[in-house]
């Protein structure tokens, strides 16, 4: 097959990596695989081109006058309005007979021309895929396509992590608590810096890790104690996977929280595959991939609020042996849900049933809707009428509603 991945620029994110990830095991399983992106300037060009990938701009494409192409895999939030729009719409216009795929990053609906001209939906998580089945009224041809990982870069490496802590002042026997992100409001709460005071009153030579940290926890450390600001080590970015590996050993535990939850959670996927015990707090008001990831795990990964968190990790943070066995359970829960060639392979497998109009059946909305109602029912108890009239939200107020459905089935 003649593949084309769009993705929107070529720089450090989860998406971007995903991107990559597809448009090189396409070609080293023989496929021709090229990438078209508004924004070549990214640290994944020079990455994708020595990987044997070309890199084109729209007009590159165009003036390469080569239309013979079978997919496009676009890589987009989902809501019509983004990057995408107009590559597609012009793609459309020069190769009408090739079928456009989507993966829907964060579940969002697109009820326009160019939503609607999708043969395939891929959502990267099984609560996104609910949220965008109950938005969208169809489950007409959509299924779960994760993010592949690649399992050979991220693993476990303790000789790595003891470098990353000398070289950044931090004891061999401290427990480091660790967090990784982009620096976005969003995709952080408070609640990191919280449990680090917290666990610090154990009397434990505990230490914070933190890579980019956004503005509003920045805001929270220059309000602790000197004893306490003094044992944090804040890194704005790590641009390459070789120092990002030294930075997940270096930690003990890996403790995550978002205002908008996850649609997938790459972070927590890169620290699973070192075996680093990740726990997180749901948010089922917004993404929640977080649940079937890490509940699958340990109960007590999945936590409902900052008080679970706090408990769940004083429950092991002295047992060296289970964080270890929880460790391993992770990485190997990656392993056989998440490897970067299997995945592929799935993505092959529906690219070729939509090309040889093979009829489709969607099994994977039953398990979407069985997974929601798991989580659901041990988080929420009160009726969506009262609940609809203290959102602020109606986005939020319609959500609960349809989460509180769920319980009624």
């Amino acid at each position: 097959m003649n593949i084309i991945t769009l993705v929107s620029d070529l720089g450090i994110g989860g998406t971007q990596r995903t991107a990559q990830n597809f448009a090189t095991n396409y070609l080293r399983k023989g496929h021709q695989s090229i990438i078209i992106t508004p924004d070549k300037s990214g640290v994944r060009h020079s990455q994708l081109i020595s990987s044997g990938v070309k890199v084109f701009t729209l007009d590159e494409f165009i003036e390469n006058n080569n239309f013979n192409y079978d997919i496009v895999h676009v890589h987009r939030e989902g809501c019509n309005g983004g990057y995408s729009d107009a590559i597609v719409a012009t793609i459309k216009e020069l190769m009408p007979d090739t079928h456009l795929i989507e993966t829907n990053v964060f579940g969002w609906s697109d009820n326009t021309n160019i939503g609607k001209s999708f043969a395939h939906h891929f959502h990267v998580s099984y609560w996104s895929m609910w949220e965008w089945l109950n938005i969208s009224k169809s489950e007409n041809r959509c299924s779960v396509l994760p993010n592949p990982i690649d399992t050979t870069v991220f693993y476990s490496d303790k000789d790595k992590g003891e470098s990353f802590r000398k070289d950044f002042g931090i004891p061999l026997d401290a427990f480091v608590i660790g967090r990784v992100g982009q620096a976005i409001e969003a995709k952080w709460t408070p609640d990191i810096v919280y449990i680090f005071k917290e666990i610090a009153k154990m009397n434990l030579d505990v230490w914070l890790l933190l890579v980019g940290s956004p503005p509003s926890i920045l805001s929270e450390i220059r309000g602790l104690d000197n004893s306490l600001r003094n044992r944090i080590i804040l890194i704005d970015r790590i641009n390459d996977d070789s120092s990002l590996l030294e930075c997940y050993n270096a930690m003990d535990i890996f403790v995550h929280s978002a205002r908008i939850g996850e649609s997938f959670g790459l972070v927590i996927i890169e620290a699973m595959m070192c075996e680093i015990p990740v726990f997180s707090i749901g948010n089922i008001w917004r993404n929640n991939a977080q649940y079937e990831i890490l509940s699958s795990v340990d109960d007590r990964l999945y936590c409902k609020n900052r008080t679970e968190l706090l408990n769940n990790i004083g429950s092991i943070i002295s047992d060296k042996g289970e964080m270890q066995r929880i460790g391993s359970i992770s990485r190997k829960f990656v392993l056989k849900n998440y490897n970067l060639l299997d995945v592929t392979d799935k993505a092959l497998s529906t690219f070729k049933s939509i090309i040889n109009g093979e009829q489709y059946i969607n099994s994977d909305a039953r398990r979407a809707n069985i997974l929601v109602k798991e989580c659901v029912r041990s988080s929420i108890k009160i009726k969506a009428i009262i609940l609809s009239k203290i959102m602020r939200s109606n986005i939020l107020a319609k959500r609960a509603i349809r989460l509180i459905k769920v319980l009624r089935k």
